[in-house]
């Protein structure tokens, strides 16, 4: 379970980062997190609380994979040592796990060449290790011999710093590689030892077969004996085998006539369902519908009852309650079609009337317009020429004003008349021209009234007119398939 920790460990800090720490306790955050992570399986919490069993296997070895997939399977791009060694024991423990399921119990050929590729892999390092303390020495060599040039010396030194950096990081990788190694050698010997295990089993089973042979050996049997038992082992086995084919081909007859009745109920199950959406378009579900009467007309599939009663698989008689209530539905709605159709057509002529009435009232509304411009035309000819006497009589006001001024003295009276005179006028004037505006303004607002008010019932109309084609559509999308069919498919 530690590898398994380690494994997991690595692959999540490929994926979520170098600081990705796993959480505790294991048994609720790992599946948590593996979830969050889309894996589709649900990884078992005894095995992750050490209570591991054998067919526990698959599904951590299941998880590691996902984990791997979702880190990324580009194993052979790393540069990173550390990688490549997890991903060469992973491909060791897969492939062990493969031969475990193929029932092949030595490991020896597997075991002997993850030791051959790490003897490679050694010698390949220590190789490494040889040439670089050669290019060390000889670089060494070289510097001494350089010493009095001290400006070789110091790109010497350097070179020599360049190199020891390099030699420090290679030594780096090799002891990584030797601890990887160490660690590998260690988990090869637990599995030699319990390949050993397997071997004494192995060997123990095979002592005991001796011995049983020797036992069948020392009875008193002829040859013949055992010559007539092996033939009867040999008929024996054959009329097993032509059993168990016999087994084999009626198990495979009822698995087939078990899909066909479940493809059968599923299809019976679709029936119902359309024919309960039926009712419940017809008004006939559920119970509290219009149509219903506080019976229930929905059917059911009775599962349960498939072996025991199987003619009262439905829970009520298609043919002897459904079908009389949708023959009684569509003869309702047949009729309530034809009322609407009736209303719609005296809407239709109600909307003719009406609209020869707008017409006719805007016609009148037209001829009062023409009324009123010409009205205002003649206001406005009227006010003119009332003007024009204004400005005459102011005209004749400064004459007499003039008059007034040179005969002040003589005759104050005759002033103060014609002053009286000039406001009576001008009050005169005043009033019309309020009295024809209050008209004007009442005659227009009139005509807005009268036209909104047309316009008003105009659209109120087509509002109502609309509402009813749009009751009248969904009324004949809902008998459209009932009345299609002279017959529904009860069976």
């Amino acid at each position: 379970m530690r590898e398994f920790v380690f494994m997991v460990t690595f692959l999540l800090k490929r994926v979520f980062g170098p600081s990705f720490e796993v959480p505790t306790p294991l048994d609720d955050e790992l599946p948590r997190i593996f979830k969050e992570l889309g894996y589709p399986f649900q990884l078992p919490k005894h095995a992750l609380r050490n209570n591991i069993v054998p067919h526990d296997w698959p599904k951590l070895l299941g998880a590691l994979t996902g984990a791997s997939q979702e880190a990324g399977d580009d194993f052979d791009a790393e540069v990173d040592e550390d990688a490549a060694n997890f991903k060469m024991y992973l491909d060791y423990l897969a492939r062990g796990y493969k031969l475990f399921l193929e029932g092949v119990d030595d490991m020896s050929p597997l075991d002997e060449q993850m030791r051959l590729t790490f003897d490679a892999k050694n010698a390949s390092i220590e190789q490494d290790v040889r040439n670089l303390t050669a290019e060390h020495a000889r670089l060494h060599a070289e510097a001494e011999s350089l010493q009095p040039e001290k400006s070789v010396l110091v790109a010497a030194q350097t070179k020599q710093a360049e190199l020891a950096a390099d030699y420090a990081k290679h030594s780096g990788h090799a002891h990584k590689l030797q601890e990887a190694i160490d660690k590998y050698e260690r988990e090869l010997s637990d599995v030699q030892q319990e390949t050993a295990r397997h071997a004494a089993t192995l060997q123990q089973t095979r002592t005991e077969v001796n011995v049983l042979r020797e036992k069948v050996a020392a009875q008193d049997l002829t040859p013949a004996d055992v010559e007539n038992m092996e033939r009867e082992r040999a008929a024996l086995e054959a009329e097993l085998s032509g059993l168990s084919a016999t087994k084999e081909a009626l198990a495979r007859q009822v698995r087939e006539e078990a899909r066909e009745e479940q493809r059968r109920l599923e299809r019976l199950e679709e029936k119902v369902n359309k024919l309960n959406a039926g009712s419940v378009r017809l008004g006939l579900a559920p119970p509290t519908a219009a149509r219903a009467h506080g019976r229930t007309y929905e059917l059911s599939l009775r599962r349960e009852l498939l072996e025991t009663r199987p003619d009262s698989l439905l829970s009520i008689d298609p043919s002897a309650v459904v079908a009389p209530a949708v023959r009684e539905a569509r003869a309702a709605i047949g009729r309530e079609l034809h009322a609407l159709q009736d209303e719609l057509i005296e809407a239709e002529a109600l909307q003719a009337r009406r609209e020869e009435e707008a017409v006719t009232f805007v016609e009148q509304l037209e001829v009062l317009k023409a009324t009123l411009e010409r009205e205002g035309h003649q206001r406005e000819i009227a006010s003119a020429e009332h003007a024009a006497e204004m400005s005459k009589r102011k005209a004749e006001t400064e004459s007499l004003e003039e008059r007034i001024a040179a005969e002040r003295g003589r005759a104050g009276q005759t002033v103060d008349a014609s002053k009286a005179q000039l406001a009576a006028a001008e009050k005169e004037l005043a009033d019309f021209e309020a009295e024809a505006s209050r008209a004007k303004k009442l005659m227009v607002e009139q005509v807005g009234d009268a036209l909104d008010m047309v316009m008003d019932h105009k659209e109120f109309v087509e509002r109502q007119l609309a509402m009813l084609r749009e009751h009248i559509d969904e009324c004949d999308q809902a008998l459209r398939p009932l009345l299609a069919n002279d017959a529904i498919d009860l069976a």
